[in-house]
């Protein structure tokens, strides 16, 4: 957990001006992996989901062009979860509820980052991606949405006794079983 006690479930907007650099690591434009020495200011967006997508997408309408939007992601695609169900029961394929991220945030001025986030330090005001790349942001927006806690009950999950259709990949499973 990034911030212990706050729920995952949290989408929030964190500004810290006094910080300028990332710790001991060069501080990087995750795209061109240059050094981000520009006058911009750069919001990233953590989560690529109903929360992220769309903060991206209106921060992205509001601010200047000089200001960077950066949305960061786990998966290429959008996965509708409300039509999980249709994939558990076979009335939908997974390709039929995603849709890929790439080019609708591009063509808005988002930039796009398939990654996980492993570490934010709100000190220093980075964010590391999971092969290691560290980026700055002046604003932060967390809309990582619910973390599953099937440990919580004894034998629940799909890896146990029951089914889930909370990812796109459970319903997959729970069609399988069907």
């Amino acid at each position: 957990t990034f911030f212990p006690g706050v729920p995952t479930l949290f989408i929030s907007l964190l500004h810290h001006p006094e910080a300028r650099t990332c710790g001991l690591h060069k501080v990087k434009n995750f795209n061109s992996g240059a050094a981000l020495m520009s006058s911009s200011t750069d919001t990233v967006v953590i989560g690529a989901g109903v929360g992220g997508i769309p903060s991206a997408f209106e921060l992205r309408r509001h601010l200047p062009k000089q200001h960077r939007v950066t949305l960061i992601g786990a998966r290429p695609n959008f996965e509708f979860t409300p039509s999980n169900p249709w994939v558990a029961v076979g009335w939908r394929t997974p390709a039929d509820v995603s849709v890929p991220l790439q080019e609708p945030l591009e063509s808005k001025g988002v930039e796009w980052l398939v990654h996980l986030v492993t570490a934010i330090d709100p000190e220093t005001k980075c964010v590391t991606l999971d092969d290691g790349h560290v980026g700055h942001y002046d604003y932060l927006v967390i809309a990582t949405g619910p973390k599953l806690s099937f440990e919580e009950v004894p034998g629940l999950g799909p890896d146990f006794h029951t089914h889930s259709i909370c990812t796109q990949g459970h319903a997959v499973r729970a069609y399988a079983a069907y």
